[in-house]
């Protein structure tokens, strides 16, 4: 009988290392979904230019994380049923943080179209002390606000009541290692260290 897929959702503030991390994990042969959001910002970026993607995203916050959810919908609806175990840089409760975070309404037929939450577990990873803002790229967050999104973030999966494994700074093979070892022991119900 086939065990059936288990989908884990590396996640965090910005600067936290999740892309590092998913590139790990699929260096190692795992599969991966890499961010959407950083994806959907590029692409503005090249229609519009930085500082016309940016007014555009400020101008309609909402359109803007319906793109990312839209995008977010898709790719996990392409994960092939024959990959046993994903990684996902960031679920679709990433983008309700993210609303939260920026004070944007979030109604019931807007919680509504996230759904429930289909993941087996969440990896939040701690924000780094070397934050780097990242302006270059679309990205606006500060420190502060990078630190308050993961917390955000947190709150909103403790709300799904997933396992949560909460990483702090260390290396990129430390990370993988104990998200491994966190997958092959029974996860606490709530807040806990890897």
């Amino acid at each position: 009988m086939n065990e059936p897929q288990r989908r884990v959702v590396i996640t965090g503030g910005p600067c936290s290392g999740k892309t590092s991390v998913i590139e790990a994990l699929a260096e190692r042969g795992f599969y991966t979904v890499g961010e959407c959001a950083i994806e959907v910002i590029s692409e503005l970026t090249r229609q519009m230019g930085l500082e016309g993607q940016a007014l555009w995203r400020a101008r309609q916050p909402h359109r803007f994380q319906e793109l990312i959810l839209v995008r977010q919908r898709a790719r996990e609806a392409a994960i092939p049923g024959s990959a046993n175990l994903v990684f996902l840089d960031r679920g679709i409760q990433d983008g309700l943080a993210y609303m939260q975070h920026y004070g944007l309404e979030v109604d019931r037929e807007t919680q509504e179209a996230y759904g429930p939450c289909s993941y087996h577990s969440v990896v939040l990873l701690d924000t780094l002390s070397g934050f780097v803002d990242r302006l270059d790229t679309g990205r606006t967050e500060t420190h502060q606000e990078a630190l308050a999104i993961r917390d955000r973030i947190l709150t909103v999966y403790q709300a799904c009541q997933l396992p949560i494994c909460i990483l702090p700074e260390m290396s990129i093979d430390e990370r993988v290692a104990k998200i491994l070892s966190s997958l092959t022991v029974p996860a606490e119900r709530d807040k806990a260290d890897c």
